[in-house]
C-alpha cells in the first residue's frame, strides 16, 4: 500500500506530479510556511508525472495542489484536520501564511487534485466489500451514506 503523498504543481500552464514519502497524514508540515518552504520540500520530492497517482488510493493519504498560474492551493490530508472545526481553522491559518492565494480543502483527495489539471480519475472497483454492523444501541455513533454511480442510480 502507498503511503506517500501526491503533490501536484502548476506553472507556466504546465502541471508536474511529485510524491512525498513523509506526507502520509502530514500535509501541513509541508504547507504551513508558506510558498517558499513548499517549494524547497518540492525541490527533493521524486517526479512521477508518467505514473497513475489517483488510482487506488489508500484512507488516510495527502496530497496538495499548488497553482503557481492562478495561485490557487488545494490540500487534504493531515492528523489534525480530522475534526472539522480543527480544519477549519487550519485552512484560515494556510491562507494567511500563503498570502495571495486562494486556498482550499480538496474534499475530493486525489481524485479532485487529478481533476484539477483535466485528469479522467474514475473510482476504481475493489474486489473487497465493506462488511455491515448494525449499531448495539441507537446512540452508538453511526453514518449513512448515499453513493451515486455513473448511471446516476443512489
Amino acid at each position: 500500500m502507498k503511503n506517500w503523498g501526491d503533490i501536484i504543481v502548476v506553472k507556466d500552464g504546465e502541471w508536474h506530479a511529485f510524491d512525498w514519502s513523509w506526507a502520509n497524514r502530514r500535509i501541513l508540515d509541508m504547507l504551513i510556511g508558506g510558498l517558499e518552504l513548499a517549494q524547497r520540500h518540492i525541490n527533493t520530492f521524486r517526479r512521477s508525472d508518467d505514473r497513475d497517482f489517483f488510482g487506488l488510493i489508500p484512507p488516510g493519504g495527502s496530497g496538495a495542489l499548488i497553482d503557481l498560474d492562478r495561485k490557487r492551493l488545494l490540500f487534504f490530508g493531515d492528523e489534525l484536520t480530522d475534526d472539522v472545526p480543527n480544519r477549519r481553522a487550519l485552512v484560515a491559518l494556510i491562507a494567511e501564511v500563503w498570502d495571495g492565494f486562494v486556498v482550499a480543502w480538496a474534499y475530493g483527495g486525489t481524485r479532485e487534485l487529478a481533476a484539477y489539471v483535466g485528469l479522467d480519475c474514475a473510482a476504481r472497483d475493489l474486489e473487497i466489500r465493506p462488511t455491515t454492523i448494525p449499531t448495539s444501541d441507537r446512540y452508538s455513533p453511526c453514518h449513512l451514506v448515499s453513493v451515486v454511480g455513473n448511471d446516476d442510480d443512489v
